[in-house]
């Protein structure tokens, strides 16, 4: 009885770092998931603004929406980089928003051997239709 004294203490010395570092990866990982969902939905949003009006406005209406959906998410993503590409091709239109953000790597998560950029890429058909 007397040579497990102690061993208790001695598990939680061992366990603990491991059970901080576990817990600190799975809130990066939300951190990211986070990013990645909101980078998808700027990039989705921007496309769909982009295929509304003239083509001549098409990278003004992108880039405001981009600025608008990753100014709710400044803590997660900041610095965004939007590309808006027009293309035509037999009779189809096309336009091609690409949102690339820097995820927020504070406190602990600077350590971190992850990236540090997340981007997404949504396409839009043009309506031939539609008033320009």
């Amino acid at each position: 009885m007397r040579r497990e004294r102690g061993s208790v203490t001695v598990e939680a010395v061992l366990l603990v770092p491991v059970l901080v570092l576990f817990v600190t990866f799975v809130v990066a990982a939300g951190r990211y998931g986070q990013a990645a969902t909101t980078v998808r939905k700027a990039a989705d949003t921007a496309a769909r603004e982009a295929s509304l009006v003239a083509v001549e406005r098409m990278r003004t209406a992108a880039t405001a929406r981009v600025q608008a959906e990753l100014e709710r998410a400044s803590e997660w993503c900041s610095g965004g980089n939007t590309e808006v590409r027009f293309t035509e091709e037999s009779s189809v239109s096309r336009v091609t928003v690409r949102v690339t953000c820097t995820v927020s790597r504070r406190g602990l998560f600077s350590v971190l051997p992850v990236p540090r950029n997340v981007s997404a890429v949504s396409t839009e058909v043009i309506d031939a239709y539609s008033y320009r």
